[in-house]
């Protein structure tokens, strides 16, 4: 099917985030590590909780889910059958996972249904895609955000219903070289990364066919450097999580929450990723220290923002895999 690109009556704007002053929500948080394993990180959590992500062990790169409060316990792998690399990238309120998978005949992006991971996967291959499919989220209503590969350049895409041989929409940045869709949430907002015609890196977000460019303020401490912002998860409220490279060259998170922006930080972590977060505000992420990466996840707090535009996630927050997603 010929891809359509989402050109039309789409406007584009430039926004540096603002700091308001404001109470700090909420920060505490917990780090978690799949039982055996040497790297973990939370790439998407729902609004029950349940959180997907990734994690390294002696045989290679696998997904996850864990549900409950117990990080003791919980866990499930997910490996898609006969691949030799999966990751698990976003959840819905439902309980749909995606991600992306690696075989024999390449990098594939995956949409899952049930509890049975032996089995319950559809393939999600974009038609002009030359490479390297993943998807990254997907929203209560099931549409799915990703990127591809296609003439040497990262592309964007959304895809809508249930039929993966058709369904798909390109969503690139006006001007930008490539283009990385990280959350979209139930109202069909849609966050991710993207490179302009520089070689810099900016956040983005499409809202109502809007694009707005995001870049962390240089107010936030320890402060960015300039063109290093990825925008990771959205939720309903609208509030989001992304992460950026500071002065000191480490990676930090951040939260725009009602217009404010503030630091997401975890205890004793040099370098702090978030990835997702849900409508209660809870988020998930990645979190190193002494070299080491565990997954780590937030108290929520929630203090409704945009009057509230629905009333839920899905995944609705979150992608992604890797610095991006």
């Amino acid at each position: 099917m010929k891809l359509r690109t989402m050109v039309i009556g789409l406007i584009f704007l430039s926004l540096t985030l603002m700091i308001i002053p404001t109470a700090q929500p909420s920060t505490t948080s917990t780090t978690f590590d799949y039982p055996g394993a040497a790297y973990t990180q939370a790439l998407g959590v729902n609004r029950s909780g349940s959180i997907v992500g990734i994690y390294q062990d002696n045989n290679g790169l696998h997904g996850f889910l864990h549900q409950g409060s117990d990080f003791s316990t919980g866990f499930r792998a997910i490996d898609v059958p006969n691949s030799f690399l999966t990751e698990a990238q976003g959840i819905n309120d439902r309980g749909n996972i995606v991600g992306l998978y690696m075989d024999a005949s390449g990098t594939h992006g995956f949409v899952h249904h049930g509890l049975n991971f032996g089995t319950g996967y559809q393939k999600i291959d974009v038609p002009s895609a030359t490479c390297c499919i993943s998807a990254n989220a997907i929203n209560r209503h099931g549409d799915i955000v990703g990127s591809y590969i296609a003439n040497f350049h990262t592309h964007g895409f959304v895809h809508r219903g249930s039929d993966f041989r058709r369904g798909y929409t390109t969503l690139d940045v006006p001007g930008a070289t490539e283009t990385f869709p990280n959350g979209i949430n139930r109202n069909g907002e849609v966050v991710g990364q993207y490179v302009d015609a520089s070689g810099t890196a900016h956040g983005f977000m499409v809202r109502e066919g809007r694009f707005t460019t995001i870049d962390a303020p240089s107010t936030l401490v320890p402060a960015p450097l300039p063109g290093t912002t990825a925008v990771n998860g959205v939720n309903s409220r609208g509030a989001f999580v992304g992460i950026y490279v500071d002065t000191g060259y480490l990676r930090d998170g951040f939260l725009n929450q009602e217009s404010t922006v503030q630091p997401v930080s975890v205890s004793g972590a040099t370098e702090v990723l978030p990835f997702g977060m849900n409508d209660k505000g809870v988020i998930v992420g990645g979190a190193s220290e002494n070299g080491s990466t565990h997954g780590f996840v937030t108290a929520g707090s929630v203090t409704g923002g945009d009057n509230d535009r629905e009333d839920g996630d899905d995944q609705d927050g979150g992608d992604q895999g890797g610095e991006g997603k």
